[in-house]
């Protein structure tokens, strides 16, 4: 036992590191540990061992080949095969198994990527950049080509990350053959299809999940270009590699970081392989300037750039505390998981604990590799692809995206690593129940079609919900006119995109004047307005994510009769301007005021029917964007109570004065010094709420100008 025991290499065995990367992830991710706790297991656990590895592995020299060259081991061409099914029908499965149906519903963000398709169906017109983030519109365009394609709203936003998502692992597997064994490509590929962070981004309608399928294409063209031999060849790639690169500004905002690293590595390339590289750099400058012209005229037209600045520090007063307190959530989010933020994994990091292992070892294979790879590009790319979520004041986890590919790329080297000095019969055993342990952990926790088991029946989802009873409705009687967005304020668009094949009242191939129905979503305190107008509506209680707190909204269905077709056809032109009005506000930057969208707001009054409901609604959309305008942009000159009274006194004259809206009204004259108007108002609500003592309250209260209220 002794004489075993001194055979023993303790300097390097990376199984024995794994182990206890493993077992430390495993305590920083399960375990409910302080934050003292958390950073001695880090310092022990991880970091201590990583330096001991990087300083006792062996170095690989220039006349060695490189590990991550080096087959892990024999398969069989049938193997391979076999493989490869395997994988395919693993995508097939996690990403298509809610395919084409509402179970696969749009998220709030992702259907205002979405909600462009529906003018352009009309009238299609190029437009640079969507959403008050200016995200570039490459995913709008690719849901309105399927949605032409198709007729269907549910493909149409359900197909575009599935062939993202397929495409990225075929590239990045097809570039990885260029680097990296085929060993480590399949292991490379399987993390592209199994994965949480590579399944997670296969299903949100977001332009973030284009980044890691650019950084694939330029990785494979760059590997394309430096194999290349004839100088024709060469000329054809450097032009093709600049236009790669000048496709970043199509997919995120954060594309500018990598494309400079990738711009030096590009030049670098040229100037080492080519006998001509200043020629060549000249093509790259011109393919480059070919991908970039459309974008840079949407700049120019556009004005963009105001939301960069609204959600980053440059420039702001920020405490290095907090920059550092930012850069280990973004580096933690990777292996061990973060606290609040937008697309956060569950129960760890994106990589799982055993992926996680995986990666600290192949950074310290890399390291090894120190003599054969410039490692310090290795490390400023990471650096570099961090600053996205670091140089922001808050987490999102889709700014850093661009870590994707390298980080399952070094993941796959850590795997090869972790069986490096096991035998070759059992290591097909070990890396296949390592591989099948990973696989079930993330598919366990991964937020993929597959894993979502409700149906509109069953949702908490509002609108989901709504859609149900809608397309139920739809089935039996045909269209009908969807009245979905007479709410003053919303975010979530999913449901007047979904419904779009079946409502009258926005697509312009159903004929409005033969629909049999009728149906509004609303604010629930428009029931009694309604119900009067049309006393055999039904009503439909939506349910919320807490039993104990009712929605705020009602959906109303309603038969349509011979005399009430023409009001509901009014309404149908009311909701198109309401629906415009909606995009023009959606387009609208971050930062800038919303001047233009009150002015053609204000433009369009005259045009409102005097419809109680119709007025009513356009009243409280008048008083969202106004108080808005007022709070944010208090500079803004033109947006004025002097502009906009007129309006607001005849749309409420001329609306549903119930308690809510009086009570509304009240609070907006008292925010303008209008004591005297306030209180009559306030009476007026407790005239139709005696005894309501929230009301009596704020009829004291009305006294003296207060400081101007938030609606």
């Amino acid at each position: 036992m002794i004489k075993n025991m001194k055979n023993f290499n303790l300097t390097y065995q990376p199984w024995v590191y794994g182990i206890l990367f493993t077992f430390s992830n495993a305590i920083l991710v399960y375990a409910k540990l302080s934050i003292v706790s958390q950073m001695w297991v880090v310092l022990f656990g991880v970091l201590l061992p990583f330096i001991f590895a990087v300083m006792s592995a062996p170095v690989i020299y220039t006349a060695e080949t490189p590990s991550y060259q080096k087959e892990m081991f024999s398969v069989s061409a049938s193997g391979w095969k076999w493989a490869a099914l395997f994988l395919i029908a693993a995508f097939l499965v996690t990403r298509c198994a809610k395919l084409g149906t509402p179970n696969w519903w749009l998220g709030q963000d992702d259907a205002l990527m979405a909600l462009y398709t529906l003018p352009w169906l009309q009238a299609w017109h190029w437009k640079a950049f969507v959403t008050l983030g200016q995200d570039p519109s490459t995913l709008s365009h690719f849901c309105y080509a399927v949605f032409k394609l198709t007729n269907s709203a549910f493909l149409s936003y359900q197909v575009p990350p599935i062939l993202i998502s397929g495409c990225t692992a075929w590239l990045a597997y097809l570039a990885s053959r260029h680097y990296f064994s085929k060993s480590i490509s399949f292991l490379v590929l399987f993390l592209f299809v199994l994965s949480d962070w590579a399944m997670e981004i296969s299903w949100p309608l977001l332009p973030g999940i284009l980044m890691p399928l650019w950084v694939c294409l330029f990785f494979y063209a760059l590997a394309r270009f430096r194999q290349a031999k004839k100088v024709k060849v060469q000329r054809w790639l450097a032009l093709s590699m600049g236009l790669v690169l000048g496709l970043g500004p199509y997919t995120f905002f954060a594309w500018p970081v990598f494309f400079i690293w990738a711009a030096v590595v590009a030049v670098r390339a040229v100037i080492r392989q080519t006998s001509q590289p200043a020629f060549n750099i000249v093509l790259v400058i011109l393919g480059m300037g070919a991908g970039l012209t459309p974008f840079l005229a949407g700049v120019v037209q556009e004005h963009y750039g105001g939301y960069l600045l609204s959600i980053s520090e440059i420039g702001k007063d920020f405490g290095w505390v907090k920059r550092v307190s930012m850069t280990v959530e973004y580096f933690s989010v990777l292996v061990w998981g973060s606290g609040d933020g937008s697309w956060i994994p569950s129960q760890g990091g994106f990589l799982n604990v055993l992926l996680a292992s995986a990666f600290f070892l192949g950074w310290i294979e890399l390291i090894r590799c120190r003599r054969l790879l410039p490692l310090v590009y290795f490390a400023a790319a990471f650096i570099f692809l961090l600053a996205p979520g670091v140089l922001s004041h808050d987490m999102e986890t889709h700014r850093i995206l661009l870590l994707l590919p390298g980080v399952l790329a070094v993941t796959a080297i850590g795997i090869y690593a972790l069986f490096l000095n096991v035998p070759v019969t059992s290591s097909v055993v070990w890396l296949v129940l390592f591989l099948a342990g990973s696989a079930l952990i993330d598919l366990s926790r991964a937020n993929v079609p597959l894993n979502w088991s409700e149906t509109p029946a069953q949702t908490k989802n509002e609108r989901l919900f709504s859609y149900g009873i809608l397309k139920t409705i739809a089935d039996k009687k045909g269209p009908g006119l969807l009245f979905n967005e007479m709410i003053p304020n919303t975010k979530d668009y999913s449901l007047t995109y979904c419904s779009y094949g079946f409502n009258a009242a926005l697509n312009p191939h159903l004929p409005p004047e033969k629909a049999q129905w009728a149906s509004i979503f609303t604010l629930n305190h428009y029931v009694p307005l309604l119900r009067k107008r049309f006393p055999e509506l039904r009503c439909f209680n939506l349910p919320t994510s807490d039993k104990n707190v009712a929605s705020a909204h009602v959906l109303v269905w309603v038969p349509i009769t011979e005399s009430s077709r023409p009001v509901f056809l009014q309404w149908a032109a009311f909701q198109q301007f309401q629906l415009k009005n909606n995009l023009e506000v959606i387009d609208t930057p971050s930062g800038q005021p919303l001047q233009k969208v009150i002015k053609n707001f204000l433009d369009y009054y005259p045009s409102v029917p005097k419809d109680a409901f119709l007025q009513s609604c356009y009243f409280q959309r008048l008083g969202f964007l106004y108080s808005s305008e007022r709070s944010f942009f208090p500079q803004d000159d033109w947006t004025t109570w002097g502009k906009c009274s007129p309006v607001f006194y005849s749309s409420f004259n001329l609306g549903y004065q119930n308690v809510f809206l009086c009570e509304w009204f009240a609070k907006l004259l008292r925010s303008e010094g209008k004591l005297d108007e306030s209180r009559r108002l306030f009476k007026q609500a407790l005239k139709l709420s005696p005894q309501n003592t929230w009301l009596e309250y704020e009829l004291r209260q009305t006294v003296a100008p207060p400081p101007r209220e938030t609606f």
